[in-house]
């Protein structure tokens, strides 16, 4: 007799661990930019800190071109420009926004061609509860992307939010305790 349990696939066993609460600000960051990834696209998620006018990737997903610890100049950085409002948060063609070409040939005068220049860029500012400015969430493909890319700004919103909160080491609301049920009262006849 075949057994009526469902077969236990990797994508079960995972929804099954989702539903928990991450345990660090690393952790939340990595399911962050992994869910980042996997529903906007581009190539590379990152969570950055700004020390100073020091640019730092705290948090990446994949690595590979980009790694944790890899500083730029603040002034040399693609979300300086969006934190400032003087370039737009999304652009799924970057050598169609004039800020970013000029900061495009500002990576290739630093050497940092190799990484890939973008050619899309999705950016949100991530600000603490006091709105002092973070750093920044922020991702890119190296090839320009569709204009519907713009759509996808509210989900990096959320993600930029939810790490602003785990930043802040902000505890869950209490739910309240459940009142108590009398038992009689399912007893009485209501009609």
């Amino acid at each position: 007799m075949k057994s009526s349990t469902a077969p236990v696939t990797p994508r079960t066993r995972i929804a099954a661990v989702d539903v928990r609460p991450w345990e660090n600000v690393t952790e939340t960051a990595t399911d962050v930019l992994t869910m980042l990834r996997e529903n906007v696209g581009l190539d590379v998620w990152m969570l950055n800190r700004l020390d100073g006018d020091i640019h730092t990737t705290v948090a990446v997903y994949p690595e590979g071109l980009v790694r944790p610890g890899m500083s730029l100049p603040w002034g040399a950085t693609f979300c300086r420009v969006m934190v400032a409002g003087e370039a737009p948060q999304v652009a799924s063609v970057v050598s169609a926004v004039p800020e970013y070409v000029v900061l495009r040939e500002e990576l290739t005068r630093l050497g940092l061609e190799r990484m890939g220049m973008p050619g899309a860029y999705v950016g949100v500012p991530v600000r603490r509860a006091d709105q002092t400015l973070y750093g920044t969430l922020c991702g890119y493909a190296r090839r320009a992307q569709s204009p519907n890319l713009r759509r996808q700004l509210g989900l990096v919103r959320f993600g930029g939010q939810v790490l602003a909160t785990a930043l802040e080491g902000v505890p869950p609301a209490k739910t309240p305790l459940p009142v108590p049920f009398p038992a009689a009262d399912l007893l009485k006849d209501t009609l």
